[in-house]
Parts: structure tokens; sequence; C-alpha cells
């Protein structure tokens, strides 16, 4: 009788422990989150906004606005063969990827796949958001041809153009069938080649101690990517060139149908269904930039090997071939 008093005094004490855990561990994730949202916004008062822009020929900077398709249960297949035609007529061979997953779900559920090819005269550029979880099935017809379009682009001999460790990430979308990951093996990850170059700005020191936690494993949180312990002076956008990239939605819930065609925010409540298409159009600007400031960042180290070249005073054949690579006249402005 005594063992069993002893054993619920001790269940009691161990579910209270937990408890305690638990509520520590909501508090934390609050303060940290909410700490995460007071950084976004002071970047958003210091610096203006980002903007992909391109020189024209009379030197004006113009701000170039993407071509934007969807793929999934809504898209047309008259869109999906433009992508097709697109990417053969100009022989694109490179591409910039990200992905997004919904932490709002347990596990997070994979939710998009974000493409921009990469080319020097096809213009203006294309960014292609494949919703993974509004997908046709892939033996329909537009499905067919969504597999053939993702075929051409998930290719082995291709480049992929990433910010950050992508294997991991793109691990969790085999399951859609839609790129096998065997062909994905020519990853260009921009992050990693920024810590040898004049551009590396350290994270401030205070940001460094108070961040002792590691972040949800699929809430990457670019704006701050000296969180990765294997990078700690790694560069952002907003530190390194003072332009401001939002990053509001990057725990977003993303599996929810972003694209305004699956009309997954026509609720009966008319403001409610104002403020579900505004948040959809708030997120897909998000998860465009994502991938344009990537190739900013790339345009940047394209020039910056080009101006280490010629100030050298001899030609290096590395570090020209690296700079040639993909050239094309883009940058930001305000």
């Amino acid at each position: 009788m005594q063992r069993t008093i002893e054993d619920y005094v001790n269940s009691c004490l161990l579910n209270l422990s937990i408890l305690h855990i638990t509520s520590l561990r909501k508090i934390y994730s609050w303060y940290y989150a909410r700490k995460k949202q007071l950084f976004n916004e002071d970047l958003r008062r210091k610096y203006p906004a980002f903007r992909f822009t391109t020189i024209t020929s009379t030197t004006q900077k113009v701000e170039i606005v993407p071509q934007i398709y969807y793929l999934n249960n809504q898209t047309t297949k008259s869109a999906i063969k433009y992508l097709i035609e697109t990417i053969r007529a100009c022989k694109i061979t490179s591409f910039v990827l990200d992905t997004e997953s919904d932490p709002s779900t347990n596990p997070a559920k994979p939710s998009m796949i974000q493409i921009l090819p990469v080319s020097s005269f096809c213009s203006p550029p294309v960014v292609i958001l494949i919703e993974v979880q509004w997908l046709s099935t892939l033996s329909s017809s537009d499905g067919q041809l969504i597999k053939q379009l993702c075929d051409i682009i998930f290719q082995r001999q291709h480049e992929f153009i990433t910010w950050g460790k992508i294997d991991d990430e793109l691990e969790k979308f085999r399951q859609f069938n839609v790129f096998e990951m065997s062909n994905i093996v020519r990853i260009r990850n921009m992050q990693k080649e920024f810590p040898d170059d004049e551009l590396v700005l350290a994270a401030p020191q205070d940001s460094l101690e108070f961040d002792h936690d590691p972040d949800h494993e699929l809430c990457t949180c670019e704006f701050r990517p000296y969180k990765d312990p294997h990078n700690p002076n790694a560069w952002s956008i907003a530190l390194g060139f003072e332009k401001f990239l939002d990053k509001t939605f990057t725990c977003a819930k993303w599996s929810g149908g972003i694209d305004l065609n699956l009309r997954t925010w026509k609720f009966g409540d008319p403001v409610l269904r104002s403020q579900q298409g505004s948040l959809r159009r708030k997120m897909k600007k998000y998860a465009v930039n994502d991938v344009l400031s990537v190739l900013y960042i790339f345009e940047q180290k394209q020039q910056y090997l080009k101006k280490k070249s010629t100030k050298s005073g001899t030609t290096n054949p590395e570090l020209t071939q690296q700079a040639e690579q993909q050239q094309t006249t883009t940058s930001i402005t305000v």
C-alpha cells in the first residue's frame, strides 16, 4: 500500500515537472517569437524595402516585376506549356530554389517549392510557386504536364542556387514525386560563399548571446542566418546591403492554399474574406522575394569576383569563369 502511495506521489511530481517545463517552453517560445518580430520591425524602420530592378541602357534603375506562376490543381495547361517552352527556348540550366513548410501542423507539412529560372536574356524573370498540397494527381493530364515541367527543371546537369542547406528540406518533398533527389547534385549554397569575402558582416554579439536555443527545425528564418551553428558569421541581406527583406511570414500557414484561384480565402464573413485575401497576397510576395533576393545575392557575388580579379592586376581564370557564369545586370534599389 505504501509503495502505491509513493508511486502516486512520484507520478504527481513528474506530471507537475512536465507541466512546468511545458509552460516554460511556451513562455520562451512566445518571448523568442516576439523578439524575432521586434527585430523584423526594427529592420523595417532602418532600411528601405527590397526591390528587384535592372539597369537600362540609359543607366536608369527600373523595378522588375516578375511573372508569377502557381502550380496547383487550378493551373491551366497553357500556363504549364508556356513555362516548358520558356525554359527550353532560353536554354536555362540554373535555378534559384527555396521551400516553405507549415509549422502550424504536427509534423510540419511540406507546402511550397519556389523556383526562379536564371537567365541573362529572357525577361522579365519567371517565378514558379509549386503548392504541393494542392497539386493535381500526377496521373491526370494536368499532372503529367506538371511532371514534365519538373523533369525539365530537375535535371542532374543543372545547377541549383540556394541560401542555406536545402537537402534536408527537399527530402520532405520527395513524397510528391515531382523530382528525384539523385538529380539534385549541383547545389550552390550562397550562404557558404560569403564568410571568406569582404561582404561578410558578423551578427551582433548580444543577439548571439541571447539566442542560445535552436529555432524550430523547419523555421529557417533567413533574416537571421547566423543562427546556423555551423556558420556563425553568416551574411544577411539587411546587414550586408542595408535592404529590408520582410520575414513576417517565415512560419506562416503555408499549406492553406496561397493562390487566390484556389478560393481558400472565400469565407462568408466579408471582413474575414478581405483579410484572408490580403494575407495570401502578402505571402505570395514573401515567397517571390525569397528567391529574388537569393538571385540578387548571387549577382553581387559575381560582380565581387569580377572586381577582385580586376584589382589583382592579373587574370585569374577561375575567378573570371565564376564571375562570368550566369552574369546579368540586376540589382536592387528603393
